[in-house]
């Protein structure tokens, strides 16, 4: 490649690096404000609310110009619900969509999707088993830690989108890190296995949980996407997912097409009528 050509490609890469820059201050908040509007509840009469936490618990981009943010609403330090707010780029708008599991051990109640329609996660979420070999919860949340990286490293999972089949790679970090006394998790954690960047796309929960003969790891996968997927533990499957949009635990959807300009314009009434 000649001087030219390497000079414009730098330069066409210093701009789309400086349009992503651009996009992610534009996008990541309005992600956090469209993850606000949504109210889940545990209990018929809301008297338990869930809480977001109101920094995403990871935010991503994948080679398909699509980019994202995770969020969690938790009661008493516990993921109940995980949900991704993202949007595909086009020129000068982003198709946005919306995405939810549940990770509750229990049912929860009808709440709004996107606004119009609405979902009702009417089944327990994670489905927790035993760990079965791993080494007895240790004393220390850096030992447990590394105890958890560890049962995390046993899993590999894979996605099927039309014919092509993808093993995923798992973050080396988990995501989310809690402790849920009053729920019997003394510590937990959730690994994310992503596709073609840092997409999310399989969810791994890792949880210390009490028990009356003692402490033990449990574990519980979740879908992060409608395609097919399944995962293995030391090379043995426990778990598949078919094609699914929308069922009892799962649901994702395009929510609208925005405009940057709308999207700025938005923000900036927002910031007006702040006190």
């Amino acid at each position: 490649m000649n001087a030219a050509l390497v000079s414009v490609a730098l330069a066409l890469l210093a701009q789309n690096s400086s349009d992503e820059a651009a996009l992610k201050e534009l996008l990541y908040p309005f992600y956090g404000r469209q993850a606000a509007a949504y109210e889940f509840f545990k209990d018929p009469e809301h008297k338990q609310p869930l809480k977001l936490r109101e920094q995403p618990v990871l935010t991503w981009t994948n080679a398909e110009q699509y980019m994202g943010a995770v969020f969690v609403w938790e009661y008493g330090g516990r993921p109940e619900v995980i949900g991704c707010i993202g949007s595909h780029q086009g020129e000068g708008r982003s198709n946005v969509f919306h995405e939810f599991h549940s990770l509750s051990l229990q049912p929860l109640q009808t709440v709004k999707f996107g606004g119009t329609g609405s979902w009702t996660p009417a089944k327990p979420g994670a489905l927790m088993a035993v760990a079965t070999g791993a080494q007895a919860p240790a004393d220390s949340e850096r030992q447990r830690l590394t105890q958890m990286r560890a049962i995390a490293r046993e899993f590999r999972g894979w996605m099927k989108d039309n014919d092509d089949v993808t093993e995923l790679r798992l973050l080396p970090q988990p995501i989310v890190r809690y402790s849920a006394p009053e729920q019997g998790v003394r510590d937990g954690a959730i690994f994310a296995l992503v596709w073609k960047g840092t997409d999310p796309e399989i969810l791994l929960v890792v949880e210390d949980r009490k028990h009356d003969a003692g402490d033990r790891w449990e574990y519980a996968l979740a879908r992060f996407n409608f395609r097919e997927m399944w995962a293995q533990r030391n090379d043995r499957e426990v778990w598949r997912v078919e094609v699914a949009r929308a069922n009892e635990i799962y649901i994702t959807g395009v929510t609208g097409n925005f405009s940057h300009d709308a999207i700025r314009q938005e923000a900036g009434e927002r910031e007006q009528k702040k006190p």
